[in-house]
């Protein structure tokens, strides 16, 4: 398991960039208020921030989109995940593979 971090001076500069990099049992920490559409297509382990960094999105596209390829439980915690302006989601779980399941935990969805 290794601990992918997100945000200014981190290794990963997006989130999606982590997502790529990741493996199924790997952590993704957001340390910077990020504004990103992103795709998920696979299994990853976790998605978290550990300083109140927020998650949103503007335009068009979902802020998170889960896309197949999760086969297991992905835990989502101590995050605020938001869609700031435009018409669409803030989280489409579009194809759910068997075992797939999204846990929360002190997150925060919301649409301003």
């Amino acid at each position: 398991m290794a601990l992918l971090t997100v945000g200014v001076g981190q290794t990963y500069s997006t989130i999606a960039a982590a997502i790529t990099a990741a493996v199924a049992t790997d952590d993704i920490v957001i340390r910077s208020n990020m504004i990103e559409s992103v795709t998920l297509n696979k299994n990853i382990g976790s998605i978290y921030s550990d300083n109140n960094s927020s998650w949103d999105s503007t335009g068009g596209a979902e802020t998170f989109l889960i896309q197949g390829g999760l086969t297991q439980t992905l835990n989502i915690y101590d995050i605020i995940i938001k869609k700031t302006s435009g018409l669409s989601n803030v989280i489409t779980w579009s194809t759910a593979g068997v075992g797939s399941k999204l846990k929360f935990s002190t997150a925060t969805l919301r649409g301003d």
